[in-house]
């Protein structure tokens, strides 16, 4: 009997490390705006996100929701997600020059992404303001 306990408890074990982990999403409870953002510029998921868009490479736009203030923010934070064959390296701009063409009222925060060599790269990132 301590035998077959034994190969249960091996095999569960096994597959609680092969079990890949869930995905995660763009909800955030406690930010006033989350987003995930493909490198194309589209938005997979997001909350309090009117609108996004790619620029030019490395380069996006995301339009907030008017219930988002940005004048009470305590941090924008901007990951990258998958893997790259080199690094990539985010930043985040409030009145981005680059998304001033944006009529829909609302706040803009420009994201850019770059490589090790400064290089704009399409890079999909979570974004949430908080």
């Amino acid at each position: 009997m301590q035998t077959i306990l034994r190969r249960t408890a091996g095999v569960l074990a096994g597959a609680a490390v092969l079990t890949a982990p869930a995905p995660a999403t763009a909800e955030t409870p406690y930010a006033q705006a989350s987003a995930l953002i493909s490198p194309y510029g589209y938005l997979e998921n997001g909350e309090n996100v009117v609108r996004t868009w790619r620029v030019d490479e490395g380069e996006y736009c995301v339009a907030l929701d008017h219930s988002v203030n940005l004048e009470e923010t305590q941090a924008i934070h901007a990951t990258v997600v998958g893997e790259y064959r080199t690094a990539r390296v985010l930043s985040v701009h409030l009145g981005a020059p680059r998304c001033e063409d944006w009529r829909g009222g609302g706040d803009v925060i420009g994201v850019q992404s770059r490589d090790v060599f400064n290089h704009g790269r399409d890079t999909a990132f979570y974004l949430t303001v908080s």
